[in-house]
């Protein structure tokens, strides 16, 4: 089963002190007349419709499961990744299924494309036969839904405790399969440091655990 390379999260309350780019210039475009508005902070899922501007900044066109079209600002720190690599916005394609991790600039509440990924169609069911063999329940694994930002101040074996804004403690399981990347390039665990800024996105899974399924830092977040 395909599991999505973005762990990033989602957590209320729990967003840290970073920086991001500036706002877009006066003169980047805003979302046509077909679209219903901006992405919502977090997690946005559709197909691609289009994009206007340029490929260093503009506006990201996507479709919702309704049929809705919304919007969100990119610039050239805005990470875009197909097929597991890094690519433009450019190389995109109408129909093409998004899975979008959005944000707002502290202070504003521009809609900002922080990563946006081509996700694969999930693979094709076996047809079915008359004399099924049983088979044991497959069960699903947990998937990203939420981020956390903030400092690492701690790094144990098998988790990592971050600081938070709100000067919260937050710690994480890893995963075997975490993905760390670094200035957007992937990195082994050992990358990671105390005092990093980090945005994480994880997912909690079925003891409740808070687990990190990718940690990203470095030049995307923009940390001076």
């Amino acid at each position: 089963m395909w599991i999505p390379r973005w762990h990033i999260l989602l957590l209320a309350a729990a967003v840290a002190p970073m920086s991001f780019p500036a706002d877009p210039p006066a003169d980047t475009p805003k979302p046509s007349d077909e679209s219903k508005g901006e992405m919502r902070k977090g997690i946005f899922r559709g197909r691609m419709v289009g994009f206007e501007g340029s490929v260093n900044a503009g506006v990201l066109l996507a479709r919702n499961a309704e049929g809705d079209v919304y919007g969100c600002g990119y610039d050239s720190r805005s990470y875009f990744e197909y097929q597991h690599r890094k690519t433009s916005v450019a190389k995109l394609e109408p129909g093409d299924p998004l899975e979008i991790l959005t944000d707002h600039k502290p202070g504003s509440v521009v809609c900002y494309v922080r990563m946006a990924e081509v996700v694969p169609p999930p693979p094709l069911r076996p047809a079915r036969k008359d004399a099924a063999v049983p088979t044991k329940p497959v069960i699903a694994l947990p998937k990203g839904d939420r981020t956390i930002s903030g400092m690492v101040i701690r790094l144990e074996r098998g988790t990592v405790t971050l600081r938070t804004r709100a000067g919260e403690e937050a710690t994480l399981l890893l995963r075997a399969d975490t993905v760390y990347q670094q200035d957007g390039l992937r990195m082994d665990a050992s990358a990671l440091s105390v005092n990093d800024r980090v945005s994480v996105r994880a997912g909690v899974n079925a003891r409740r655990q808070v687990e990190a399924y990718q940690v990203i830092w470095g030049d995307i977040l923009v940390v001076p």
